[in-house]
């Protein structure tokens, strides 16, 4: 039954026993191959012991086949050995647990790459494990490492490695339990996952940004697919358009928000860029469901892949205030542009919207004279005020504008400014909010335009709101400024008028005079030098003539109204000595202009034309896209003296005064147009003007 080749190893041992008694193994359960009667080796057990019967020695034995015990030892190993390589050779930490008595019975060698110890460290002493997790995770992870606990768990906690560095792990276990059913081991797995808790941090991170960008900007954004229709909008943009609900809004949903007006530019927008893949922009007024109208700008841009539109991104904004502004800024320019209103009736109307655009009680445009301070335009709702009302100005925080030339913002007295809350303003009128900026006037502080309430605001006035202040009072500004140079100009006219005036008189009658006894001395005498005296007295008449036209143009422009150049133009041919010079109009649209001024402008053109283009001249009266000009078929004026025949004194002949073109230039600069030289079709000159406003009537 023994192989051959351990025959004499089992016949020599049992001779020494049967010499010596002594035996140099154990007899309970010897195992050795065995020779199988079929030729192939089993393994066995054997046991044997001996006893005499009859005096003689005598054995006694069991021999058990142990090839099953064998087999299954040899797998096991095998899957230690596969175990132990793939165990060591992994990133993640493989552990194993005595949970009843609180031994490591295993890890691997990425347990030092990890928690950066050693698996010795760990062997001899397991409490270094948790004393490893970070003090803010300790009794959260203890907890689950109880061996009293015998629960699998999955939890994700920090570790500090001896240099001080902390790490992410994700750390997960299971129970193993005997054949009693009672848990004896615990296995488990950890990997390092601080880059990837790194990676969600800066996601969270990009997350939490964008959101509060898209608060801060009041924007929100969508998405939708094409093909199944699905839509998704981000937090801030249900909270733009107001929706309540359960459930998502759909695209349609959103696109009947929009006000009925408005909602098909939507709709035709965003189907272009879902059939032809065209980005888009767009403004319309959404309805939120508390019925408040919203202005929005929405924007989408179509990702394109083969021709096919795979997916519509966009953006939408809310830019109601923006609108607001844009409201407010209209109506500013359209109150003070606006002709036919006066200065009084376009400060009142700005004092409206002031209040109407700040939210406040009241508005007013005041002046400051020595201690007192003016109400010269109020606009309120109450009647504790009136224009005409002169209160200390150290009463008022326009006393700050004033000292400091400066707007002076104050949304709540007592938290903004504690220090002017001794002011009668604040104490016996209850004031608590302000915003108000200096008027000027040639230079000095003139007063203020300033708003204000007896309620104190939450927050400050906005940049845009003390912007709005700072415009109105810039024109009050320029409007007081614009209206002593208007007098002073119009005191320093008057007094031109009535010293070309007087000169004139006092040079028409000897003039005249002379002129007569010039007639009585060609009746005794004629001769060249008569006519060389009668040239002169022309010459001093045109001058004189000339002297008074320039001063009129000085005068204040009258009231602009509807001219119309084409009869202008023939009237004013009639009246100038035209010979055979032919004049043709080719303008039909009416102008507006002080009438008489026009009439200057028109008679000196046509007198230059025929003094300098001869007495068979044509003049040309033509329409331009932004005014008209006046056109000869003279010589033409050369370029180089093109900027000197607006000039007071420029003249080409002997007998022009010089003073007719400048004439023209002043008309022209009166009523805020432009005026330039050129060549005409037929190389003559041209005179055009632009600028002007056509009348619509």
């Amino acid at each position: 039954m023994i192989p051959e080749r351990y025959r004499d190893g089992h016949r020599q041992g049992m001779e020494r026993f049967l010499e010596t008694n002594d035996r140099s193994l154990d007899w309970t359960a010897i195992e050795f191959s065995a020779q199988h009667r079929e030729g192939h080796e089993v393994p066995v057990s054997i046991s044997f012991s001996t006893f005499k019967e009859g005096g003689e020695r005598k054995f006694v034995g069991v021999l058990r086949d142990i090839s099953e015990r064998v087999r299954m030892e040899d797998e096991l190993r095998e899957r230690e050995r596969r175990f132990r390589q793939m165990a060591e050779n992994i990133q993640e930490m493989v552990w194993m647990t005595d949970p009843t008595k609180g031994e490591v019975l295993y890890v691997n060698p990425a347990y030092e790459e990890i928690w950066g110890r050693s698996p010795d460290a760990l062997y001899e002493d397991p409490q270094s494990f948790a004393d490893a997790i970070h003090p803010e995770d300790r009794d959260r992870v203890e907890e689950i490492l109880d061996p009293q606990s015998t629960g699998s768990y999955e939890e994700e906690y920090r570790i500090v490695r001896p240099n001080g560095e902390t790490r992410w792990v994700y750390d997960r276990a299971v129970p193993v339990k005997n054949e009693a059913g009672e848990v004896y081991r615990t296995v488990g797995i950890a990997s390092d996952i601080t880059e990837r808790r790194e990676r969600e941090r800066e996601f969270d991170r990009v997350v939490e940004l964008l959101d509060h960008t898209e608060r801060v900007a009041d924007v929100g954004g969508w998405e939708v697919d094409p093909k199944t229709g699905d839509a998704f909008w981000s937090d801030h943009l249900f909270e733009l358009i107001g929706w309540e609900g359960d459930r998502a809004p759909s695209l349609e949903d959103v696109v009947d928000s929009y006000v009925e007006e408005d909602r098909p530019r939507v709709e035709a927008a965003v189907e272009n860029a879902l059939t032809h893949g065209e980005s888009f922009a767009i403004e319309a007024r959404l309805q939120r469901s508390n019925g408040e109208d919203r202005w929005m700008e929405i924007r989408g841009d179509p990702h394109v892949e083969n021709g096919e539109v795979t997916t519509l991104r966009g953006a939408v904004h809310d830019i109601t205030e923006r609108k607001q502004r844009e409201r407010a800024l209209h109506e500013l320019y359209d109150v003070t542009s606006d002709p036919d209103l006066s200065f009084d009736e376009k400060v009142q109307a700005l004092l409206r919207l002031g209040r109407r655009e700040l939210g406040t009680e009241y508005g007013t445009l005041s002046s400051i004279h020595d201690d007192e301070y003016v109400f010269e335009f109020v606009d309120t709702d109450r009647e504790t005020i009136q224009p005409g009302d002169v209160v200390p100005v150290s009463a008022t925080n326009c006393e700050l504008v004033a000292s400091t030339r400066q707007t002076v913002v104050i949304g709540d007295v007592e938290r903004d400014a504690p220090e002017e809350t001794g002011r009668a303003g604040f104490t016996e009128w209850g004031i608590s909010s302000y915003i108000g900026a200096p008027v000027f006037d040639t230079g000095d502080v003139y007063g203020t335009f300033c708003f204000y309430d007896t309620a104190a605001r939450a927050d400050r006035f906005t940049d845009w709101e003390e912007t709005l202040v700072d415009l109105m009072s810039n024109w009050v500004t320029v409007e007081l400024q614009r209206k002593r140079t208007t007098e002073q100009l119009r005191d320093q006219n008057e007094q031109l008028s009535q010293f070309a005036s007087i000169v004139s008189h006092d040079l028409r009658n000897p003039l005249n005079v002379a002129k007569g006894r010039l007639e009585l001395v060609r009746e005794e005498y004629d001769g060249e030098h008569i006519d060389a005296v009668r040239r002169s007295h022309e010459r001093m008449q045109d001058l004189i003539d000339d002297l008074l036209a320039l001063a009129r143009v000085g005068e204040q422009m009258g009231e602009l109204e509807r001219v119309n150049p084409a009869d202008v133009a023939s009237d004013c041919w009639r009246t100038v000595a035209t010979t055979e010079a032919t004049l043709r109009t080719a303008i039909s649209r009416s102008v507006r202009a002080d009438e008489s001024r026009f009439r200057q402008l028109f008679e000196n053109l046509i007198s230059n034309a025929i003094e300098h283009g001869g007495e068979d001249v044509t003049v040309t009266v033509g329409e331009l896209d932004d005014g008209f000009y006046v056109e000869d078929t003279g010589v033409g004026i050369p370029e180089e003296n093109r900027d000197s025949v607006f000039e007071p004194g420029y003249s080409t002949t002997r007998n022009g005064t010089g003073f007719g073109l400048h004439i023209v230039n002043q008309v022209v600069k009166a009523h805020g147009w432009d005026i330039r030289v050129t060549t005409g079709a037929r190389d003559g000159a041209r005179f055009e003007v632009t600028g002007v406003e056509f009348s619509s009537e």
